[in-house]
C-alpha cells in the first residue's frame, strides 16, 4: 500500500490519503505493517508537521524497515528537517528514484 501524508495535495500512485497528523497516525498505528511507501508533506496545514508524525511514527515503532519514503514537500527548509530526520533513523537517499530506504 501507498501512503501520501499530505493536506492537500493529491500524487499518482498512492491508495491511501491522510489529510491530517491524527489521520496519518492512526494508519500507521494499524496499518504500518500493510505500507511499503509513504510520500509526506511537511507542511499539514496544522501546527504538527510531517517532520513530528515522521518522529512519532519511528517512536512508537509503526515503521517498518521495508518502508521506502518519498518526500513530496516544496517547503526547503521543510525538506532539509525531513532528509535529517531519516539520516538519524538509518535511512539513505536514492538519488535516481528520489527516495528514501533503510540503510
Amino acid at each position: 500500500m501507498y501512503l501520501l501524508i499530505d493536506d492537500h495535495k493529491l500524487l499518482a500512485g498512492f491508495n491511501i490519503i491522510a489529510r491530517t497528523s491524527k489521520a496519518a497516525k492512526t494508519i500507521l498505528q494499524f496499518m504500518g505493517t500493510e505500507i511499503s511507501h509513504i510520500g509526506i508533506d511537511y507542511d499539514l496545514g496544522e501546527t504538527v508537521t510531517g517532520e513530528d508524525v515522521l518522529k512519532w511514527a519511528f517512536e512508537n515503532n509503526c515503521i517498518h524497515k521495508g518502508i521506502t519514503i518519498e518526500i513530496v514537500s516544496l517547503n526547503t527548509v521543510g525538506v532539509d528537517r525531513l532528509k535529517n530526520l531519516l539520516n538519524d533513523y538509518n535511512y539513505t537517499f536514492n538519488y535516481a528514484l528520489q527516495t528514501y530506504s533503510f540503510k
